[in-house]
């Protein structure tokens, strides 16, 4: 299943996509099992992306631990934040200006939310149903939106802890 996300010209802070209360226990709870391989999983994500697009796997050789650890945090905080989408809206501004800066562009995120629903399928197994896809996928979809409606900034206005090389 490839992601399809619905750019808008309309402040996401309104969250034009909003995940229903089964969907975010649904998040929490596959987390919760997911959460132990998440740093192996973030490396496995990084192997993946190399394969699915590899002019993107070239843009994190040499930092993929620096990269899987990012992606780790930025999952556990997306998870701990889903009944408050709300508190995770200055972090990914702020990403997403960050990976404007460096050239990032609405497809790459279809990728990456591809490939990150594939990982979570790896990770999860037999509990990974169409169900628990759909509102990760939602969720992605929120996080893609926020990040894509940043602005670039100056690398020298980076947050220190959320730098890329995208």
């Amino acid at each position: 299943m490839s992601l399809k996300l619905v750019k808008s010209d309309t402040v996401v802070h309104n969250f034009q996509i909003e995940l229903t209360e089964r969907q975010k226990l649904l998040i929490v709870e596959s987390f919760a099992q997911f959460e132990p391989i998440v740093q192996y999983s973030s490396k496995i994500f990084f192997d993946r992306l190399a394969e699915v697009e590899p002019s993107l796997g070239k843009q994190f050789c040499g930092e993929t631990n620096v990269h899987s650890d990012k992606l780790a945090t930025v999952l556990q905080i997306a998870v701990i934040s889903v009944r408050n989408l709300d508190a995770l809206v200055p972090m990914l501004r702020l990403l997403g200006s960050e990976y404007r800066s460096y050239g990032a562009r609405p497809e790459y995120y279809e990728i990456f939310g591809d490939v990150l629903l594939w990982t979570l399928r790896q990770g999860l197994g037999e509990t990974y149903t169409e169900e628990v896809n759909e509102a990760w996928a939602t969720l992605y979809g929120i996080i893609a939106e926020m990040m894509m409606q940043s602005k670039p900034v100056e690398k020298l206005q980076m947050s220190a802890g959320f730098g890329s090389t995208l």
